[in-house]
């Protein structure tokens, strides 16, 4: 345990790391049962589309990015691809993602997961009432799950009772 240097108490220790964007906040925030507003599935479309979009160069940069380069011309990620390759194939992936969750939500993900607008940023941005971007958005990370094939709980076969392979002797 370490002491704070102006009070000399002990420091408090976090309950959980910073977030880092927009994406984090929403999904640290808690509803009224305390569990997470944004689930872990809408977390990770929207992560994912976010990775999609940087790497394919739809987002505008401030400064040059010198952690991409690779040698050889290959991707980072090692598929074979060339970097050109790469990034075509992420935008692509985006472009997908965006079309399946329809005009109506794909401006909102690129606001959210791309820009990393804020909630307030979004209402204020598109004139929306007070406290609404929160159901949209989350719809829209919803919707953006869906397409990328994830759900917020892992579910089985249903049952379906028992079902016998042999059938049934008469007499």
């Amino acid at each position: 345990m370490s002491l704070s240097a102006r009070s000399g108490r002990p420091d408090a220790v976090p309950a959980r790391p910073p977030a880092s964007d927009a994406l984090d906040l929403l999904h640290q925030r808690k509803d009224a049962c305390g569990q997470s507003w944004l689930g872990a599935a809408a977390h990770a479309a929207g992560q994912r589309l976010k990775a999609d979009m940087t790497f394919a160069g739809m987002l505008p940069k401030v400064t040059m990015d010198w952690g991409s380069a690779s040698p050889m011309g290959r991707s980072p990620g090692g598929h074979g691809l060339n970097p050109t390759e790469a990034a075509l194939a992420a935008r692509q992936r985006a472009a997908r993602a965006l079309s399946a969750v329809g005009p109506e939500f794909a401006g909102l993900l690129i606001d959210v997961c791309g820009f990393e607008k804020g909630l307030e940023t979004i209402e204020r941005d598109r004139n929306w009432p007070v406290r609404s971007a929160k159901v949209v958005v989350r719809l829209a990370l919803q919707a953006l799950a869906r397409h990328y094939g994830m759900d917020e709980a892992a579910v089985g076969a249903r049952s379906r009772g028992t079902v016998s392979w042999t059938a049934e002797r008469s007499g």
